[in-house]
């Protein structure tokens, strides 16, 4: 009840819209068995579709915890928690490329698809790269990304060496390794959904990375930082 509280004040929601609120989060709350009946579901569509689970793709499934769905709702500034369109995700990992489209072929037949989102067709700068699907399962939105294993390679990297360091010009650097990560696979096969860069692989990489700018720590004047201690 606190988490609907706490909805109700960043939302500014009326006591209709709380009550709305409050069965949508008892139906989230279901919504954590009904993560393991889709992962199952999708398993047996994929594998009787031709695609074997642990060999030709993975896959993984999350919810968004309440702390999380009020941290988007702040990030985002939605009004309505029910423009929320992924308390639920699914991750599917492929092989290869061609593998995408075939998946999102089999979703489209079984589920309500939402909305689409192709990062392959209409890649950011960042060099982003995968399919995202919206889809209604058991009237509970789903996010489903799905993506190649070489997308998933550049995304570690990136997400664990650049996301998460202070280095300046962040989207133009992720652009740059996207690009070195796929000249390094261009003369390699992906033999494996579970394939990885070397640490050699890895370690050049960091080398090059090296070279490029962090952002400078802020300098805190002294008589400012006394103040601060006071306070």
């Amino acid at each position: 009840m606190n988490f609907i509280m706490n909805l109700k004040r960043r939302l500014c929601m009326s006591n209709n819209k709380l009550k709305k609120s409050a069965i949508f989060f008892r139906n989230y709350l279901e919504s954590q068995d009904y993560l393991k009946l889709l992962q199952f579901d999708l398993i047996q569509l994929l594998d009787s579709s031709g695609f074997f689970y642990g060999f030709d793709y993975s896959l993984k499934g999350r919810y968004k915890t309440p702390q999380s769905i009020i941290e988007k709702i702040d990030r985002k500034g939605y009004k309505e928690i029910q423009q929320l369109t992924d308390l639920m995700g699914v991750s599917i990992v492929c092989k290869s490329q061609e593998d995408v489209p075939k998946i999102q072929n089999i979703i489209n037949e079984h589920f309500k698809c939402v909305e689409i989102s192709d990062y392959y067709t209409h890649t950011p700068k960042s060099g982003y790269t995968a399919l995202h699907m919206d889809i209604k399962y058991k009237k509970m939105p789903v996010e489903i990304q799905i993506k190649d294993t070489l997308s998933k390679i550049k995304q570690k990297y990136i997400h664990d060496r650049i996301y998460k360091s202070d280095l300046e010009n962040k989207e133009m650097v992720n652009a740059i390794f996207v690009q070195k990560i796929d000249e390094i696979f261009s003369n390699r096969k992906i033999s494996s959904i579970d394939q990885t860069l070397s640490a050699r692989d890895i370690k050049k990489l960091d080398k090059e990375l090296s070279y490029y700018p962090h952002k400078k720590p802020k300098i805190v004047a002294s008589a400012q930082f006394e103040e601060a201690i006071e306070l």
